[in-house]
């Protein structure tokens, strides 16, 4: 998750930049550990082979290509070089449909993983 919020972070300061959407990202937090995929399922590779992930799961990838009009960013440019993050905390933004999704003030009434 915390890698998740770093992409998401730079993809605030530099919306022009990426070619998925903040979807794609929204998408990948909620699955991590839905377990309706098997993409996240064990801690390795060799773990889920082991278990026969493959053939008992979908993979979040093939469902994302599935619907990758769903997860593209209209106002992607390409652009040549490196983007520098912006680091200072007053650029650091809460990532609402990610850390709030399921706080009573957002309007949602179902939390997707149930406790």
């Amino acid at each position: 998750m915390q890698f998740l919020d770093c992409v998401w972070q730079i993809t605030q300061h530099y919306p022009y930049s990426f070619q998925f959407n903040k979807y794609l990202l929204t998408f990948i937090g909620q699955h991590l550990y839905s377990c309706l995929y098997g993409t996240f399922l064990f801690d390795s590779e060799r773990i889920r082979r082991e278990n026969e992930v493959r053939p008992k799961t979908q993979s979040l990838w093939s469902y994302v290509n599935s619907f990758s009009t769903e997860f593209l960013n209209p106002l992607y440019k390409e652009r040549l070089g490196c983007i520098l993050p912006m680091i200072s905390m007053r650029t650091i933004r809460l990532w609402r449909e990610n850390w709030m999704a399921y706080h009573p003030s957002t309007g949602s009434k179902t939390p997707c993983l149930s406790g």
